[in-house]
């Protein structure tokens, strides 16, 4: 499934809080299209439509924002968002990020996380994010079964 044309609606769905687009977003990041719309929502937010530091922050407060409504889709776009505020060298971006993905319970992140890790090309990047899977995954009592 193509999830380019759902872009655009998903975007609107995360700046104005619209809950009644979970579906909508719980299928773009069902059909591997997290990293798209982050990169998507983080170009739209930069004055000059190129991803820099601004762009990244502003993505961050929206998806925070954001997670106050559907937590797991907020952090599943945070966990996209990660290698775009690494390469920045954003490091405030990138451990408030690491603390969402702590703190979200829901076992479908965890699932969302390791096809992330299994799909990323850069080694750095998919160390990280099997870090986060091995530690969903060591504490069970947390982040279920």
């Amino acid at each position: 499934m193509e999830v380019t044309s759902d872009i655009p609606a998903a975007i609107r769905a995360i700046k104005t809080r619209d809950a009644a687009q979970q579906a909508l977003l719980e299928r773009i990041l069902d059909h591997g299209g997290a990293s798209k719309l982050v990169f998507a929502l983080t170009k739209r937010n930069s004055k000059s439509r190129e991803i820099d530091d601004d762009s990244v922050t502003g993505t961050m407060e929206e998806l925070e924002s954001f997670a106050d409504l559907a937590e797991a889709i907020a952090c599943t776009l945070m966990a996209a968002l990660w290698p775009i505020a690494s390469k920045l060298m954003l490091h405030e971006v990138c451990d408030s990020i690491d603390l969402w993905i702590a703190s979200c319970k829901a076992k479908r992140l965890t699932d969302r996380l390791a096809r992330a890790a299994r799909s990323e090309p850069n080694e750095s990047i998919r160390r990280h994010f099997e870090g986060w899977v091995q530690h969903r995954l060591a504490h069970p009592e947390i982040y279920g079964a």
